[in-house]
């Protein structure tokens, strides 16, 4: 699932679109004039970085100050046009309700549902490590799982006093 727009980054997004739209500038272009060129074995040039302008594009992420100075210049712009006020790090940890974002992880609480977060990592690993944080959160959530059934009415369930859940009914109301 690729990273949702920031709410906070939308008008540098829009700002750097038109700037690149009256200049007629591809993504591509941009980072090549940014960061040059790299070349595949078999010989293909390509601009590097290209998914940064793309993520910039989208909103889903803002340049450090370096970047923003070089980016306003390979799109014709002063700095200043595009650059948007970021959020200090402690607005964009808001409490429970907000979000927390370090980097290429995100943070956010669902409203609805205390104490759950959606985790949204963007970043590219090797397949191994990748494979044992996925193992790592399937672990986790089915212990969370576990201690909750033990605390928690399920769906369908008979509450009687304080005995939450008939274990021998597995969560049926009918026996």
């Amino acid at each position: 699932m690729p990273p949702l727009p920031r709410p906070e980054y939308e008008a540098f997004a829009a700002r750097l679109r038109e700037a690149m739209s009256a200049q007629n500038l591809s993504a591509s272009e941009v980072a090549r004039r940014m960061w040059g060129e790299t070349q595949d074995r078999q010989g293909r040039r390509s601009a590097r970085n290209r998914d940064r302008i793309s993520r910039y594009m989208a909103a889903t992420s803002y340049p450090e100050p370096d970047n923003l100075a070089r980016l306003a210049a390979a799109v014709g712009v002063p700095a200043a046009e595009l650059a948007v006020t970021k959020p200090a790090p402690s607005a964009e940890r808001p409490g429970p309700r907000g979000r927390f974002s370090g980097g290429d992880l995100l943070l956010t609480s669902v409203p609805g549902y205390r104490g759950l977060f959606r985790l949204q990592v963007d970043r590219l690993v090797p397949s191994k490590l990748a494979l044992q944080i996925a193992q790592l959160l399937e672990e986790a959530l089915a212990e969370a799982e576990a201690a909750e059934a033990q605390d928690t009415p399920r769906l369908g369930s008979i509450v009687n006093g304080t005995n939450h859940n008939n274990h021998n009914n597995h969560g049926n109301s009918a026996g």
